[in-house]
C-alpha cells in the first residue's frame, strides 16, 4: 500500500508538471490506464500542485530579475563614478557637446522636461554642474 501511495504521489507531481500518460508509465511503472484512472481520481491534488509549481517559477523568475537588476545597478554606479573622474579639457568642443546633449536628453528623461521656467541656459548650468561637474567661470 505505502508503494502505491509513494507512486500515486510520483505520478501527481509528474502529471502536475505536465509529463504525459505515457512517460509517466514508464517511469512510475504502472499502466497507462491506471495512471489515467488516477488523473480523474486526483485531479484536485494535480492542480495544487501543478499552482504551487507555477508559483515556485514566478518567484524564482523575480529574484533573478531583482539579482540582474541588481548587478546592473551596481555597474552603473561603477561607470557613473568613472565618469565623475573623467576629465574633458583634453576633449574636442565636438565631442564635449555631444556628451553635454546625450546626458541633458538622458537627465531629461530621468526628471521630466525642465522646469517652465527656466530657460536653456540656466538648465544647461545645472546639468553641467550636477552630472558632469562642469563649472562656468
Amino acid at each position: 500500500m505505502a508503494a502505491t501511495v509513494d507512486k500515486q504521489q510520483m505520478f501527481i507531481e509528474l502529471r502536475a508538471e505536465g509529463r504525459s500518460f505515457d512517460e509517466i508509465a514508464k517511469r512510475v511503472n504502472i499502466s497507462k490506464p491506471t495512471l489515467i484512472k488516477w488523473g480523474k481520481e486526483l485531479k484536485e491534488k494535480i492542480e495544487e500542485v501543478s499552482k504551487v509549481i507555477e508559483e515556485q517559477f514566478i518567484i524564482e523568475q523575480k529574484i533573478k530579475r531583482t539579482i540582474r537588476a541588481q548587478k546592473l545597478s551596481e555597474e552603473l554606479d561603477k561607470a557613473y563614478d568613472a565618469l565623475k573622474n573623467t576629465d574633458y579639457k583634453n576633449m574636442s568642443k565636438k565631442d564635449l557637446i555631444n556628451i553635454i546633449e546625450k546626458i541633458e536628453n538622458k537627465l531629461s528623461t530621468i526628471v521630466g522636461a525642465k522646469s517652465a521656467n527656466e530657460d536653456d541656459d540656466t538648465y544647461k548650468l545645472i546639468v553641467e554642474e550636477r552630472i558632469i561637474g562642469v563649472k562656468r567661470k
